[in-house]
């Protein structure tokens, strides 16, 4: 394949310019022979690599528990059935398969499941293998599993790694998560944490031990992806704090990966308030902001608010019960046994909130204020916040202070007092938001041939008709249609999706990482595992591991340091 004069913008090659893009075997080569070459006219057109998702929540039981719980929603907007399409409706927790068709229409090529009990990702695999022609990778959760808390409480972090390595392994995962760290084990016995030195009753530790043991393990694995760190107090008033403190610990532990990150701080809007209670609820993104400026090694993404009905899904149990009471609406809960819990509640995000429309802007202004898109990513935390599909609206946002102004200027005179974002100038260029939604999160993921469109790279391309040079801060409803809806999106050099119609649905990879500590260490450990399945799961031992015929297409990834 030959995309010819297209309008190249590839930031991690400082590409920007009129270029061909030549493709062979699934990958961007220096040059192929134009004889028997498909070709793609990309004149006036720009041409970017595939979306990369790094923070969304789409393939596991709770995911399912959400489709239930709105079914409310299950004629929001069919979705007809094609000749290579399954029908379905697109909602706030859509099906799997709508799932692949939509990301492909907005010219995402990869996603990111963002949490996963290892105990259910069987379930989880079986998933993702429905959400093609995507890519995808998916995170196992540690920081309220009980044989991890333990590990960490002796401080043993070579068997903690062990564990870990074990654990991915097993799960088919690709980083450690962790959810509330040892607050939602609490809240097995009806508690929660509200500080990162607060022992949590039956495990004897705290956040904070929960939280070194996470970056100790992980860097000692070498992994690709730091610690993804969804932070104590979620959602709750004055909690930037407590977030400041969090990234702190970071600041003090081995970084062992090119990037330079050893922490990745999840969905940041919903951990930067002020104020003391939701009467006094302001924006706190200012200490938070000030953190992430001044400490290269953390990257975040933003968990951005858009005003929509929506269903919130988090392995944070006792936040959901905290929002279904403040929301009155209807809510399950989760408890996994030995490993985690969580919880789902519908709820709808208003403008005319005023606590609403500050968290609208919190997150906008943690992008503007730290203004480094290769360590900040526009998300939705899909769906928490809102869905995938209004990511052209963020990029409105970020990139026209215009479009901003348009949505503050129906907000409540008391919201606009409690937010810093009307006073700010700053607007994204093109290279930035790509940069923020291709190259950054790719990096950070340590997925290399991904989010770049250099010779090597997967031919995962993205054809916009957009003009990339014009500045569109004074018409952003141009980039809303443009980036709605592809021209093209191209998978491992393959077109499947062309003006919002999906042309072939090949399998995605499902990256995990093949991680390992030294055998005899492993050996203890395993036999250490094996004691304490027996007496605290309800499953054997032999039977928690996921095979690879799970995944449609599996592909590990060895630990590595180079890019």
């Amino acid at each position: 394949m030959i995309i010819r004069n297209g309008f190249v913008v590839d930031p991690k090659n400082n590409v920007h310019e009129v270029k061909d893009i030549e493709i062979k075997d699934g990958r961007v080569v220096e040059s192929v022979d134009s004889e028997g070459a498909e070709i793609i006219d990309a004149k006036g057109l720009l041409v970017v690599p595939g979306g990369v998702e790094i923070h969304a929540h789409l393939a596991t039981p709770k995911v399912d528990s959400g489709r239930v719980l709105r079914c409310d929603q299950s004629r929001m907007d069919p979705y007809t059935y094609s000749d290579i399409c399954r029908a379905g409706v697109w909602a706030s927790v859509p099906p799997t398969h709508i799932t692949g068709y939509k990301y492909s229409e907005l010219g995402y090529t990869f996603v990111t499941e963002a949490a996963t009990a290892g105990l259910v990702a069987r379930h989880t695999h079986e998933e993702l293998s429905e959400i093609n022609p995507l890519d995808k990778i998916m995170f196992p959760l540690f920081g309220n599993h009980q044989l991890f808390m333990e590990y960490a409480r002796e401080k043993e972090y070579d068997k903690l790694a062990a564990f870990a390595a074990w654990m991915l392994r097993a799960t088919k995962g690709f980083a450690l998560k962790a959810v509330n760290p040892t607050g939602v084990a609490d809240w097995s016995w009806g508690g929660n944490v509200e500080s990162l030195d607060q022992k949590i009753r039956a495990f004897d530790v705290t956040s904070r031990e929960v939280i070194i043991g996470l970056i100790e393990a992980s860097e000692r694995l070498k992994l690709p992806h730091p610690v993804h760190l969804h932070a104590n107090m979620l959602g709750r008033p004055g909690n930037s704090a407590i977030t400041v403190d969090t990234m702190e610990i970071a600041n003090k532990l081995p970084i062992n990966r090119d990037s330079g990150i050893n922490l990745h701080m999840t969905h940041l809007q919903f951990h930067a308030y002020g104020g003391d209670d939701f009467a006094s609820f302001r924006s706190g993104s200012e200490p938070v902001v000030n953190f992430l400026k001044n400490h290269k090694n953390i990257s975040a993404d933003l968990g951005q608010v858009v005003f929509a009905d929506t269903t919130t899904m988090t392995a944070d149990g006792p936040w959901e019960w905290i929002l279904r009471g403040i929301s009155g609406s209807r809510w399950c809960n989760d408890d996994i046994e030995v490993e985690c819990g969580g919880g789902v509640v519908p709820y709808e995000f208003k403008r005319s909130s005023r606590v609403n429309a500050v968290q609208w802007g919190i997150g906008l202004e943690i992008a503007l204020m730290v203004n480094e898109p290769w360590r900040v990513f526009p998300t939705t935390d899909h769906p928490n916040a809102g869905t995938f599909v209004n990511y052209p609206h963020i990029a409105a946002w970020l990139m026209s202070r215009k479009a901003r102004e348009s949505v503050i200027g129906d907000m409540k005179r008391s919201a606009k007092a409690r937010m810093i974002l009307p006073s700010i100038d700053t607007e994204f260029s093109l290279k930035d938001f790509i940069t923020s939604t291709r190259a950054g999160p790719a990096r950070s993921l340590g997925l290399y041939q991904k989010g770049h469109l250099g010779v090597g790279a997967d031919a995962d391309v993205a054809i916009y008709k957009l003009d990339a040079q014009k500045d569109y801060a004074s018409s952003p409803d141009k980039l809303v249609r443009a980036f709605t809806q592809a021209e093209y999106t191209i998978k491992d050099g393959r077109i499947v999706q062309k003006r919002g119609k999906m042309v072939t649905l090949p399998k995605g990879r499902t990256y995990w990482v093949d991680a390992h500590m030294e055998p005899d260490l492993e050996a203890t450990v395993e036999q250490d595992i094996r004691a304490k399945f027996e007496k605290r799961y309800s499953i054997q031992f032999e039977n928690y591991p996921v095979s690879k015929r799970y995944l449609d297409w599996s592909a590990p990834v060895r630990p590595h340091l180079v890019s």
